[in-house]
């Protein structure tokens, strides 16, 4: 109201007037381009290092097509890629580079958050009155669920460097979220089939065995 009063000396009139000025004056849009570059960093960061520790063990086009299949649990369309690659990366053998990097890409996309895979119902709850930040917890649990799939698949590959991978994939991700103790736990019980009741009886035997 006070700055209603002020409207001849202000052109900031209204609430969406406020904001509509904050949103364009140059402070925040170097804030958001600082925000949006750090979110950038980590994905390329996240990118590299999936093609990294995926190109010394995906050798061939099978061996791409086997990972994505049982990992990612995508088919992997040949044709469509060999159309996208062209005739001469067919030929001369750079087309398994092209390949690593689909599958890396489909890593990063489906474990780091992304705000375009915010499904619209999720989107309109901002509507609601119970807060409106919750595009993040929405791609949270997306990727958490995607991280513990795909670990787990890679610990059951046939191939120990994938089922390496597949272990550091569950460790890192427990540890950031569990703690280190529970994270090793998780990853023992997963690879032991051990559940947890089985866990908690033998813990309760050895105490009454210490006894």
């Amino acid at each position: 109201k006070d700055i209603e009063k002020g409207a001849s000396l202000s052109k900031i009139t209204s609430t969406d007037k406020l904001f509509e000025t904050l949103y364009n004056s140059p402070v925040m849009k170097r804030l958001t381009k600082v925000y949006q570059a750090g979110d950038d960093i980590w994905k390329v960061y996240g990118y590299e290092f999936e093609k990294s520790r995926l190109t010394p063990i995906l050798k061939t086009l099978d061996d791409v097509i086997k990972y994505s299949e049982e990992v990612l649990g995508k088919r992997f369309d040949v044709e469509d890629f060999q159309l996208r690659a062209g005739k001469a990366a067919m030929e001369d053998g750079s087309f398994m580079e092209l390949a690593i990097r689909r599958v890396a890409g489909n890593v990063v996309k489906n474990t780091y958050p992304n705000y375009n895979y915010v499904p619209t119902l999720v989107q309109n709850i901002r509507r609601l009155p119970i807060g409106n930040f919750v595009s993040f917890p929405a791609e949270m649990v997306r990727t958490s669920a995607n991280i513990l799939k795909f670990g787990t698949k890679e610990l059951n590959s046939s191939n120990a460097k994938i089922r390496a991978i597949g272990a550091n994939r569950l460790l890192g991700f427990g540890t950031a979220v569990l703690g280190t103790d529970r994270a090793l736990q998780e990853v023992g019980q997963t690879l032991t089939g051990v559940t947890n009741e089985e866990l908690e009886r033998k813990i309760l035997e050895e105490k009454i065995n210490s006894i």
